[in-house]
């Protein structure tokens, strides 16, 4: 399988870290890009058995907005 991923670059702690868990749940990076200054865009396939179902590194930050 395919997994993509887009997300607001200031949500995550470390990217290599997020890469990382995705990498031991199973999966290898096929691509990654920064879109914009704000967002990256990842694509992962599946290659192997999860390695760990919840590993360190996927817990994202809130996303805060700015008010008007």
């Amino acid at each position: 399988g395919i997994l993509k991923i887009a997300e607001v670059t200031s949500r995550f702690v470390s990217i290599k870290q997020f890469c990382e868990a995705i990498t031991k749940m199973g999966f290898e990076m096929a691509n990654r890009r920064q879109l914009t200054d704000y967002f990256m865009m990842f694509e992962f396939r599946k290659i192997e058995k999860v390695e760990q179902k919840r590993p360190y590194g996927l817990k994202l930050k809130p996303c805060l907005y700015k008010k008007r």
